[in-house]
């Protein structure tokens, strides 16, 4: 893992797809750069039916209430995550080889930045067969920290 610098104008762009998620907990985007251009964008959102933002409840903490756990149940969860709306938005998946995705996540009620924030273990899987080479998790207006993708795994 690598520390390193970001534009402004990456950040920026990021908090503002950011902040169009359906989510009402997390809102990420995602960019995908390949050879100093911008090959896809995207951000976590609700194709269709009612967006948790409209109604004002998740299913997944309606879930964990009444069967009193922190169990995920991400499997009732609307939401197409950033990194595979990214992946999308890039046309032909070939366009992704060799490529490096950035990541955002934000909390939806103070704005602030997950420093944790990972693609979970399906986006990861989708990342690695598309070809990007490269995760960038961004910590601030100012760096990320980066992973790099290898026939092993992480480098």
């Amino acid at each position: 893992m690598v520390k390193c610098t970001l534009k402004s104008e990456i950040f920026d762009c990021l908090m503002g797809k950011a902040r169009l998620s359906d989510c009402l907990l997390r809102g990420y985007s995602s960019i995908i750069f390949k050879d100093d251009s911008v090959i896809g964008i995207g951000h976590s959102f609700v194709p269709c039916g009612e967006k948790c933002g409209e109604t004002g409840v998740c299913k997944r903490k309606v879930l964990q209430k009444e069967f009193q756990c922190q169990f995920d149940f991400y499997e009732v969860c609307p939401i197409i995550h950033a990194e595979m709306s990214a992946i999308l938005s890039c046309g032909k998946l070939e366009n992704c080889a060799g490529a490096s995705l950035y990541l955002l996540g934000i909390n939806q009620h103070d704005m602030s930045v997950y420093q944790d924030a990972f693609p979970c273990s399906l986006c990861l899987r989708h990342i690695i067969l598309v070809g990007i080479t490269r995760i960038c998790i961004v910590q601030n207006e100012y760096s990320y920290h980066e992973f790099l993708l290898g026939r092993d795994g992480f480098q």
